[in-house]
């Protein structure tokens, strides 16, 4: 089946020729560099603009009144597709994806990490391993082919088929994809789709003892890549919709994204040196 981005804007050289859209929605995909995005947003969108929705059980519809008069700009949160309706605006979707089996491994340390988090207690005093993880009832919203179950939405799923072809389809509107592993030329694909300020950024929310896939024994990354053979026909699909789109930015693209690191490399070194 063959699926094609929503014809919601022109392009000439990766520059849309319509204005600035009224409300973009980043659909925020846990533990895929969001936090440093968030970052990047807050400088691309006046405060007053922006709608953070933190938690997705948390009633949508009281912002819709600002939304509709058109005093957002920017939706963003862990939130399934299909928030725009919720709103009743126009919108221009953007997310991140990442290698699936390398997400539910920074999941998976996030919790181990991290005192605060509701489960962290569970996983420790349980003495989880990543396979024991991956059988448990926690993993089950965010580490079993989450990415496909946020993207697909809520609307018309009657199976594990069907909810991955929503995902593709609702993914092949999105004004933008990125992709964690490939960060820099993702932003760059945002910039131009979006008309963003140059986006200038310092990772925020990197773990220090990441726990890498191929440090794991095989028979673990097997098991994960089985409890995510969703997502990971997902994130096939997402890597050919990201090259084609940049692809269809035309040959600037790549100077641009050369320009860019070189002047992101000087502002991390100015800002080590002014503290």
């Amino acid at each position: 089946m063959q699926y094609h981005r929503e014809p919601n804007h022109a392009l000439v050289e990766g520059h849309s020729l319509l204005p600035r859209p009224s409300c973009v929605v980043f659909l925020h995909i846990p533990k895929t560099a969001g936090t440093t995005l968030y970052a990047i947003l807050d400088r691309q969108y006046a405060a007053k603009k922006i709608l953070t929705i933190r938690d997705p059980s948390d009633p949508i519809t009281p912002f819709a009144e600002r939304a509709k008069r058109g005093e957002l700009l920017l939706v963003r949160g862990h939130v399934p597709f299909g928030v725009h309706r919720q709103l009743g605006i126009r919108s221009r979707y953007i997310t991140i994806l990442r290698q699936p089996v390398e997400r539910v491994m920074s999941i998976y340390g996030y919790i181990k990490r991290d005192k605060s988090h509701p489960l962290h207690s569970t996983l420790r005093d349980e003495g989880m391993t990543v396979s024991d993880f991956m059988n448990s009832e926690i993993a089950e919203q965010d580490a079993i082919n989450g990415q496909t179950r946020q993207l697909a939405g809520t609307e018309g799923i009657d199976s594990h088929e069907n909810m991955l072809e929503l995902a593709k389809r609702n993914l092949a509107t999105f004004s933008a994809v990125g992709l964690t592993e490939r960060f820099d030329e993702s932003l760059i694909l945002f910039r131009r789709r979006l008309r963003w300020k140059l986006p200038l950024y310092r990772s925020k929310n990197v773990a220090p003892d990441t726990i890498r896939q191929e440090e794991q024994p095989v028979e673990v990354r097997a098991r994960v890549e089985k409890g995510n053979h969703l997502d990971l026909e997902l994130y096939d699909f997402a890597m050919k919709l990201f090259d084609r789109q940049i692809a269809s930015e035309g040959p600037s693209f790549r100077a641009e994204l050369n320009a860019f690191k070189g002047l992101n490399r000087l502002a991390r070194f100015y800002k080590d040196l002014t503290g």
